[in-house]
């Protein structure tokens, strides 16, 4: 069903095209989006039952299945670290009591994948794979755009979309927890949740408790455009580190997708006001919402890990 286009942009959801004009966005058929939209005020805004994505999208488990992976070389017969898809795992021979702290990465709302000489891994600007796994750690990426007939869109587009969206990231994410929850390579207590802009939004809001800590990338924990119930899913005694661009195009303080909100571009206010003793946020002054690209991203990262992992938050 075609709803409509605009010659200056034309934005995709599931079953129809949302027009834009430079004045108004106008939801030519949102209810088309599904026969029951998603509204955001009756969402579980924190944990999402896989098994209810399955029965509206059949292709649901290739989003793990077909998940970017990374594993260090000390956990496999090799001297390498490999590189593949999630569903590779079952070909590879892990060295017997051999464990790792595990990665889980949320992506952003465009695809992050790419095959070099017929090797899976994420694109240039996001190096996070490489990053990890080299530091000793498991990397597992779901990728959702893996999931036949999953919405898509370019902002701003209704919040009822951006909530559809968020749900089936939430569900991504518990995917993936139960199934590395029962992996042996996993160091007990040692898996970390990892997510950028919309993951960003996917990897705070998640309430599941499988994660030790969280790492919240290029989004503000503020309400906005995206959604108007921004939450940390975390415990406020788990390890939260939130790094963000002061110059972010879509949630900086003066970001022009979410005027009028009052917002200061960063999650230290939900962080403070929910006691989150264990967090920290990172505020780059001179980068913009693709902190990926920034100099300092690679040490944050590993340094926050470093911190942790074997520590236990008290």
């Amino acid at each position: 069903m075609n709803c409509g286009q605009d010659a200056e942009k034309t934005y995709f959801t599931k079953d129809c095209t949302l027009k834009n004009t430079k004045k108004t966005l106008a939801a030519i058929c949102l209810a088309a989006i599904s026969a029951e939209p998603l509204s955001a005020q009756h969402t579980n805004l924190g944990q999402i039952d896989p098994a209810t994505m399955l029965e509206t999208y059949p292709e649901f488990g290739q989003s793990l299945q077909r998940a970017v992976v990374g594993v260090p070389a000390a956990l496999i017969e090799g001297d390498a670290d490999f590189f593949g898809y999630y569903e590779d795992l079952a070909n590879l021979t892990f060295v017997e009591g051999a464990t790792a702290p595990v990665v889980v990465y949320m992506h952003g709302s465009s695809s992050a994948f790419e095959e070099v000489d017929g090797v899976p891994g994420l694109k240039w600007d996001y190096a996070y794979a490489d990053w990890l796994t080299e530091a000793g750690y498991v990397f597992v990426a779901p990728d959702a755009h893996a999931i036949g007939e999953r919405p898509t869109y370019s902002s701003p587009v209704p919040k009822d979309v951006y909530e559809t969206i968020s749900a089936i990231r939430q569900a991504e994410i518990a995917q993936a927890a139960a199934a590395l929850s029962q992996a042996a390579f996993l160091a007990p207590g040692e898996m970390y949740l990892l997510g950028v802009s919309e993951g960003g939004h996917a990897a705070a809001r998640y309430s599941g408790r499988e994660f030790k800590g969280r790492m919240i990338l290029s989004w503000s924990c503020e309400p906005g455009y995206m959604t108007d119930f921004a939450k940390v899913g975390a415990r406020s005694g788990d390890p939260v580190l939130n790094i963000v661009g002061y110059r972010d195009f879509y949630y900086g303080r003066n970001a022009p997708f979410s005027t009028g909100y009052n917002n200061t571009g960063n999650c230290a206010n939900y962080l403070s006001a929910g006691n989150y003793g264990h967090s920290k946020v990172v505020i780059y002054p001179t980068a913009d919402h693709g902190i990926s690209y920034d100099q300092y991203i690679e040490g944050d990262l590993l340094g926050f890990m470093t911190y942790w992992v074997g520590r236990t938050p008290e």
